[in-house]
């Protein structure tokens, strides 16, 4: 691993510090056993104990792999190993789900709605991840040089990349996630103009632009007879679902600013719903085991200073890395943003990131765009100095 640079270290300095504070934040109430605001619901220190290893590992992993990320070439490493293990997880599913394994287990489908939930159990979660995988595979395929490579070996890589993004797709669609698919759908059309954009940038012809455009289209235009009986009808609910969801986050949130301060502590969230059930909540609420929304949940069990100090480190990281990747036209990075944009949106109304899994899997790719951005801006500001001397 080559050493960090200091201006490297001084631009992360302030995410790290930030991460430091929240880490901090979410341990007082373990240490000092309560404080100001501190609501009478006690922690349950075992799922307490869990839940911040859980955080601090994925702010460590954010870290490590933000680390590969400052690395030449180790970013499309990663996202390559991504690809094949993606690859290898897709066999392995249609396998277990040939022979009913999925269903032994209970992954299959959901009580009542029978739809794919792959082995992570719950069908809208599985449609974020297989989303994100389809969004990287195909960012991959573009960054490999789609449309214009020449040797045998790439068009291998490609074709393979192509085939886990279809793969991937699939699922998600067998999943009838609808928050999932429109931002998939939503996260693939801006990759595409995207690599249109970069095209025409580098090829004065622009047939390498009208190529990625027309079969980015058809792709697109292509899938949504695919999607209509998985997808499409459940988009006729959405009115009274989404009714149902404002009424889950207004009883959520007022209950929030009883404890703004430490929450309820981490973890307790099916203790703390249990004990604030009465008889005009307990009907609708009584089996609720998150609150489909992350921030609100996250802001429930640690406080709303816990919540600022999240939304800021993840700002902070966001206006070094956006900006960077789009000036740099990095296809890749833009896919990996995307990826992270999705997990994101779809935990603003689903469960997406209570997954322990899909968590990871988006603070290490978070980490992932954050180094590369760094590399990026040490070596700009390294050809600067260059010209300067010049």
């Amino acid at each position: 691993m080559a050493k960090i640079d200091r201006r490297t270290r001084h631009a992360a300095l302030p995410v790290a510090l930030t991460v430091a504070l929240l880490l901090s934040w979410t341990a007082l109430p373990a240490i000092v056993g309560g404080g100001l605001w501190s609501p009478a619901v006690p922690i349950v220190a075992e799922a307490y104990a869990l839940e911040y290893l859980k955080l601090a590992s994925a702010a460590a992993l954010f870290f490590a792999v933000a680390l590969i990320g400052l690395q030449r070439g180790l970013c499309r490493s990663v996202a390559g190993w991504i690809v094949l293990f993606s690859g290898v997880l897709l066999i392995v599913t249609i396998a277990a789900w040939q022979f009913d394994f999925l269903g032994l287990w209970g992954f299959a489908s959901d009580t009542g709605y029978h739809r794919f939930s792959a082995t992570i159990g719950n069908p809208n979660a599985a449609g974020c991840f297989y989303g994100m995988i389809a969004i990287i595979s195909v960012g991959y395929a573009m960054d490999r040089g789609i449309f214009r490579t020449t040797s045998a070996r790439q068009v291998v890589v490609i074709g393979g990349a192509l085939m886990v993004a279809a793969g991937a797709f699939v699922f998600l669609l067998l999943s009838q996630s609808r928050s999932a698919f429109l931002l998939t759908m939503l996260a693939l059309t801006i990759l595409v103009v995207t690599q249109v954009v970069a095209s025409r940038a580098r090829d004065k012809m622009g047939l390498r632009s009208w190529s990625v455009l027309i079969v980015g289209i058809l792709a697109l235009t292509l899938t949504l007879p695919l999607a209509a009986g998985a997808v499409l009808d459940r988009l006729s609910t959405a009115d009274s679902d989404g009714i149902g969801r404002w009424l889950v986050w207004r009883h959520y949130s007022a209950l929030a600013w009883n404890a703004p301060a430490y929450g309820y502590g981490l973890g307790s969230f099916f203790e703390f719903n249990q004990r604030h059930l009465d008889a005009s909540s307990a009907l609708d609420f009584w089996n609720f085991g998150a609150a489909h929304n992350a921030a609100l949940q996250f802001t429930l069990e640690a406080g709303w200073p816990a919540l600022g100090l999240l939304v800021f480190a993840g700002t902070l990281v966001t206006i070094r890395t956006v900006p960077a990747l789009i000036i740099h036209a990095d296809t890749l990075g833009i896919a990996i943003v995307l990826a992270i944009c999705l997990a994101i949106g779809c935990s603003c109304v689903d469960i997406a990131l209570n997954v322990p899994g899909i968590a990871a899997f988006t603070a290490g790719l978070a980490g992932l765009c954050w180094g590369r951005s760094l590399r990026f801006r040490t070596s700009d500001q390294r050809d600067n100095g260059l010209a300067s001397l010049s």
